[in-house]
């Protein structure tokens, strides 16, 4: 590093020593003789604030021993002094930095601390708490509160109607909004009319109807009756008539003229559209905010987010403003900040006027300093509003700023440094600069195809193993937590230690999942609980009597007990931690929490996903490609950040980028903002490894079934990231000691099953175990349905084969897809849900029983109560068991019209029996 800079800004890839270079330039300050007290760091997360001042601290005090030789010569570098110096000044400010405490901290921590300073300006409770948790009845007070105003809570229906978006889902887009922008301030406009462009394409139908020659596609194209029909169109994509096989016969310079003068209205509707819907989005975002603070303030509880938007609101006020910098300034003269590529626009909102008061100071005698270092090619958090663009903009804010790089990896092996140079190389990374490796040791390189990922997966890590890695030192790396899950559940049949970041529920962990299948066995005495116990703990439980006058913990203690479940396993003790009161109540209200299981800490493979891998380093990675197909945006709104014009917000419509050239220039930066993203997700995943790196990549990807590493589309619309072919290179280092490999104390067959009922599943057969899976493989794809289509059933369908996968046979997986099918797509089964408010798997007590029904609809006074069977099995049964269901709903509802219906999806027919 070079001598000491009062303005810079580093960019460091990965590997190359930003946590060293960030923390030796805290220490040179030290030995400046610059005031502790000054000096302010800030960083994401609690644990890099934390490493970081464990690295600082620790270095400081070792600075005169031999394995803190680096770090002394860079700040004698830094500061141009001897060793010799650069030992006498720590010593004589030992005393200072021993008896101060270090300003090292989270933008959250920062945020907060001003928000404390000047908490009853901002109406605020100066003993307020933090939480991750938005305030708690929020949706219900909102409703309440929108439901006054009658104009409101008519912009909240038809917003919910019109986008088709359930109340949580609308409220997921007010939270995310929360997030990224301070305000959303859109004046009110009248709803537009479509009469206009309705009419133009009227007059074009005619006009092409009229002509002899016109093709039946050409008449019925402009055929739409509403304008969300026309603009849907395959002719609303065009962005010329000319060329148009359908329209060579009859092309001419007015049908053209004509087409020019739709798409113009096109863009002048879409546009007005778009200012009405945000201005009604607007109205609504403002009173989900006032509610939120009312609620937030009454309760005393703020979230980060929280925090942020009110430190950001009183900064709004210039006067104050002036306030709280002056007062911010005393304090700070030494501003550092980390990962700066992460930072959001509110975040550099608030801290831009400090950097600038720190670089205005250039020149004076009492100069202060800023440095800030990340990496724009590890910006993955565009989703938590973090925007790489701003950190160029600082430098082209602040022109006394310098830039520096880094370009030494200390991380990986040469061999591994070489390939990612070579896979990253521009253009695939725009200006990418090769990093020069540090180790001379060779290391190991393996790219391999299959489209079983998961399985390949831990066939690598079995690989490894037997090369003799240690397994604490290898990491499987992910891109969803389901996939993270499902290489658990693999390394567990295997036998194989593993320790999980992934957000697994409490309730599927393995031990609690088999507790809570004992504890209903207990209580409904049915066949199917015994056996999902018995794919866990490997036989079958013995029922005995619970007092239900007992506590659910006492229950539940007692029950563990008698199946010799250990007391001491962490998830066990959550679970008892969280039980309470009666032990039916407690295992349903289990059934709908969001209570995540502890963190394994038996020093496995480390799984996790490459979002939570950022920033850390494992000696031997084996990365996965895409497993499944992704989330899909069902926002209608897209945000997004330009560094020239600020935050903006478009209205998503259906070939709007054929009419409209800045909505299409827009959305051209959007996705490629979106892509490059995707590049840094894979250039942070690639980067993690120190050894080994194993890539795992799909054989045979399309649409449906996408890859990061193969190439994949026709043949002119190719989609690709990094196109990496098969090979191997170099060899596994195996460990120098011979630490035995750590393993679970007991072998666990994991049953991959989520949701089950009281009914054994559809009683198909309880002896016959495989069909109990196929039934409940079934109820499980119905029940993931947003709604009973084909199109829901395919989308679904990926899930329910990796959670059934061990427990059925291909083509037993695709016979549940076509049975699901076959039933949403039945005409009696669609009469029965037309316009119905339904529910599935609802839950009902009577009379201290409790029944479960697969699928609840209610019409105005009916009730229908549907069961779900994969076959004929015991047919008498089936229907006794379905009229007591309407028998209890008869006694609840007696001014209800109850009718039963089972459907039975058969292999080749949809059966009905009408109860």
């Amino acid at each position: 590093m070079r001598q000491f800079v009062d303005y810079l800004a580093l960019k460091a890839s990965a590997g190359s020593g930003k946590t060293f270079a960030l923390s030796v330039r805290y220490i040179a300050l030290i030995l400046k003789g610059e005031s502790i007290k000054s000096i302010t760091a800030l960083t994401f997360t609690k644990k890099a604030a934390n490493e970081m001042s464990e690295r600082i601290i620790n270095t400081f005090l070792d600075l005169d021993k031999p394995s803190r030789k680096g770090e002394l010569d860079t700040i004698c570098a830094l500061l141009e002094i001897s060793a010799k110096d650069a030992i006498k000044r720590r010593d004589k400010y030992l005393k200072d930095f021993l008896t101060n405490e270090l300003k090292i901290m989270t933008f959250d921590s920062f945020f907060g601390m001003i928000l404390r300073l000047f908490a009853l300006h901002a109406g605020v409770s100066p003993e307020y708490e933090t939480s991750q948790n938005e305030a708690k009845d929020l949706q219900s007070k909102m409703i309440d509160e929108i439901s006054k105003k009658n104009n409101i809570l008519h912009d909240f229906a038809l917003y919910i109607n019109e986008y088709d978006s359930s109340k949580g889902n609308f409220f997921k887009t007010l939270s995310s909004f929360d997030e990224s922008i301070a305000e959303l301030s859109y004046k009110q406009t009248t709803k537009p009319s479509s009469d206009t462009l309705m009419a133009k394409v009227k007059n074009m139908h005619e006009y092409i109807n009229s002509l002899d020659n016109a093709s039946t596609h050409a008449k019925k194209a402009f055929g739409a009756n509403s304008v969300n029909e026309y603009l849907k169109s395959t002719v609303a994509s065009k962005t010329t008539l000319n060329g148009e096989k359908t329209y060579s016969k009859i092309y001419s310079n007015e049908l053209e003229d004509m087409f020019c003068d739709i798409k113009k209205e096109c863009k002048k509707y879409t546009d007005e559209l778009e200012a009405y819907q945000l201005g009604r989005l607007s109205s609504i975002f403002e009173i989900y905010k006032n509610v939120k603070t009312r609620l937030l303030q009454q309760n005393d509880t703020l979230t980060f987010c929280d925090v942020t938007n009110f430190v950001s609101k009183l900064l709004a006020d210039d006067n104050f403003k002036h306030v709280l910098y002056f007062r911010l300034d005393s304090k700070i003269k030494h501003l550092l900040i980390d990962e700066f590529q992460d930072t959001n626009v509110i975040q550099y909102g608030i801290i831009s006027p400090l950097i600038s008061e720190i670089v205005a100071g250039k020149g004076q005698t009492d100069v202060g300093s800023f440095f800030y270092v990340g990496d724009t090619k590890q910006s993955i958090y565009r989703f938590r509003g973090g925007k790489k663009e701003l950190f160029d903009k600082v430098i082209n804010d602040f022109s006394h700023i310098s830039l520096d790089t880094l370009d030494t990896n200390y991380r990986s092996s040469k061999t591994l440094v070489n390939y990612v140079n070579s896979v990253f190389a521009h253009p695939v990374i725009k200006n990418y600069k090769p990093q020069i490796p540090d180790k001379k040791d060779e290391g190991y390189i393996k790219v391999v195809s299959s489209d079983e990922i998961i399985d390949q997966a831990v066939i690598e890590v079995e690989n490894l193993l037997n090369s003799g890695v240690r397994v604490s030192d290898i990491a499987v790396l992910c891109w969803q937590n389901d996939d993270s899950d499902m290489v658990c559940e693999r390394l567990r049949l295997k036998n194989i230690a593993y320790t999980s970041e992934s957000n697994v529920l409490l309730k599927n962990s393995p031990l609690v999942f088999a507790l809570i299948n004992y504890a209903k066995f207990c209580l409904f005495d049915t066949e199917i609980y015994a056996r999902n116990f018995s794919a866990f703990m490997g036989k079958m439980p013995v029922k005995i009597e619970l007092d239900l006058d007992k506590t659910a913990k006492e229950n539940l203690i007692y029950l563990a007990k008698r199946a010799e479940i250990s007391l001491q396993d962490s998830d066990i003790l959550r679970l008892l931690e969280i039980a309470n009161g009666d032990l039916i109540g407690f295992i349903f209200e289990l059934e709908h929490s969001q209570v995540k299981a502890t963190k394994s800490k038996n020093g496995g493979v480390q799984v996790m996903t490459v979002f939570k891998s950022k920033g850390l380093e494992f000696k031997h990675v084996v990365l996965c490609d895409l497993v499944g197909r992704g989330s899909t945006d069902k926002d209608k709104f897209i945000v997004d950040y330009d560094i020239n014009e600020g935050m903006m917000v478009k209205l998503k419509v259906a070939n709007r980028a054929c009419y409209d050239d800045e909505y299409a220039k827009f959305m051209l930066a959007y996705e490629q903002k979106i892509y490059e993203e995707d590049i840094n997700k894979i250039y942070v995943a690639m980067t993690r490894a120190k050894m080994s790196l194993i890539i795992v990549k799909k054989q045979n990807p399309n649409g449906n079934s996408p890859s990061y590493f193969t190439e994949y589309g026709k043949e002119n619309d190719e989609i690709k990231y990094v196109c990496l072919q098969e090979c191997e290179v170099g060899k596994v280092t195996p460990n120098n000691d011979q630490i035995p490999q750590p393993k679970p104390s007991k072998k666990i067959q994991l049953a991959l099953i989520q949701k089950d009922d009281q009914k054994s599943a559809n009683n198909d057969d309880i002896g016959d175990l495989n069909a109990v899976y196929f039934g409940l493989a079934l109820h499980f794809l119905l029940e993931m349905c947003a709604k009973f289509s084909k199109d829901e059933i395919l989308a679904q369908t990926h899930a329910m084969k990796n959670k059934f996968a061990k427990f059925l046979t291909k083509d037993e997986l695709d016979d549940v897809v076509s049975r699901a099918i076959s039933l949403c797509e039945n005409k009696q089964f669609n009469d029965i849900i037309k316009d119905c408010i339904v529910k599935k798997e609802q839950t009902v007590c009577y009379n201290d029983e409790i029944k479960q029904f697969d699928l609840l609809c209610i019409r105005q006074n009916e009730m229908v109560v549907i069961d779900y069977k994969s076959a004929l099995g015991d047919s008498d049964k089936y229907v006794k068991q379905v009229s007591v269901y309407v028998r209890i709903l008869q006694n609840i509802y007696p001014d209800y019209k109850i009718s039963g219906a089972i459907f039975y999806a058969l292999k080749d027919e949809i059966l009905v029996k009408r109860i």
